[in-house]
């Protein structure tokens, strides 16, 4: 008879007690940043030497509009020719109907 006998399972199935260990480490909040620009953009050390020769200030002047832009001096002619009011008219019937001016001569020849 098996006296050994099958020793109740006490191993057990190990409960998991290593966890999933929370990510500790996260993600570190990004420390590193943009590295603020610290180089700069070297401010013109050597400068630009001030223009010491002067840009010679216009000397010759740049003669002020002398002739002028003629102001409109011809105008757009008010309409002077008009629609010229019928002037000649019809003229008086002036002709008539010629009174009888050789007359009838008088008899002179007797």
């Amino acid at each position: 008879m098996n006296t050994r006998g099958s020793k109740a399972d006490t191993r057990g199935s190990k409960v998991d007690t290593r966890e999933s260990k929370v990510n500790t480490r996260e993600s570190k909040a990004d420390t590193r940043g943009s590295k603020a620009d610290t180089r700069g953009s070297k401010v013109n050390t050597r400068g630009s030497k001030a223009d010491t020769r002067g840009s010679k200030v216009n000397t010759r002047g740049s003669k002020v509009n002398t002739r002028g832009s003629k102001v409109n001096t011809r105008g757009s002619k008010v309409n002077t020719r008009g629609s010229k009011a019928n002037t000649r008219e019809s003229k008086a019937d002036t002709r008539g109907s010629k009174v009888n001016t050789r007359g009838s001569k008088a008899d002179t020849r007797q």
